[in-house]
């Protein structure tokens, strides 16, 4: 089961009331209230609006690691054309479902063995 132990203390970091946490993540406070005592745990989609508000990633909120943000872009990715722009700002939009297919799928295009996904 995940570890949430870090939610409280990144709401308290920020002054929240858990009521208004609740609020600002659209979900009731005995919802939040049982997340952080570990009597339920949040959707993926939650926990990424979470580790988004909160400017951490999901491993951090789930005790996975003591790093709270991601390393900046590699340099690679500051020299991007219009076209992979786009195709970030679509990836950015799909729900947790759609980006692990788009992601099985995108590997199989950059793998080995191309022929997998024969258009």
């Amino acid at each position: 089961m995940p570890n949430l132990t870090r939610l409280k203390k990144l709401r308290n970091e920020q002054r929240l009331k858990q009521e208004e946490l609740a609020d600002i993540l659209n979900i009731k406070r005995p919802t939040y209230s049982k997340w952080e005592t570990g009597g339920s745990y949040p959707s993926y989609e939650d926990l990424f609006k979470i580790a988004k508000f909160f400017n951490v990633t999901t491993d951090y909120l789930l005790g996975l690691t003591d790093i709270r943000t991601v390393a900046e872009p590699e340099p690679m990715l500051k020299n991007i054309n219009q076209e992979q722009k786009e195709a970030i700002k679509a990836l950015l939009q799909l729900n947790s479902i759609q980006l692990a297919k788009a992601h099985g799928y995108i590997l199989g295009l950059t793998s080995k063995n191309p022929n997998i996904f024969d258009l």
